[in-house]
């Protein structure tokens, strides 16, 4: 996990959550091939859903040194008045054999329904 943001509603509405983050991956003892990272935003959750990812992959040459690149993701969830919501930016390694996440942010923006 990167961030995480617990948000309480105050009424009927949607929450809009953006992360993003540099991320830097490498391959296992400096060799050329590819690396690969899984990352996206969570509610109330640890388990990346299918629907709620990104996969980046970085190909590396042999003693290039590890890669860098832009993780950026944004979902929409609804909420209801008075629910505790809890919003995790996380980054799963995959065949990467490191990865970190620097200037992170995670930004949570509740937006009330319309009253008519």
């Amino acid at each position: 996990m990167v961030n995480a943001v617990v948000v309480k509603c105050p009424t009927a509405g949607n929450l809009i959550s953006t992360a993003s983050a540099q991320i830097t991956i490498g391959t296992f003892n400096g060799q050329a091939g590819e690396a690969d990272v899984e990352f996206g935003i969570l509610n109330n959750s640890v388990a990346a859903p299918i629907n709620h990812h990104h996969l980046l992959r970085q190909y590396t040459g042999a003693s290039s040194g590890p890669t860098y690149g832009t993780a950026s993701f944004q979902r929409t969830d609804t909420c209801a008045a008075g629910q505790t919501v809890t919003m995790r930016f996380v980054v799963h390694r995959l065949s990467a054999a490191f990865a970190s996440a620097e200037q992170s942010s995670l930004v949570v923006t509740f937006i009330g329904d319309p009253k008519i």
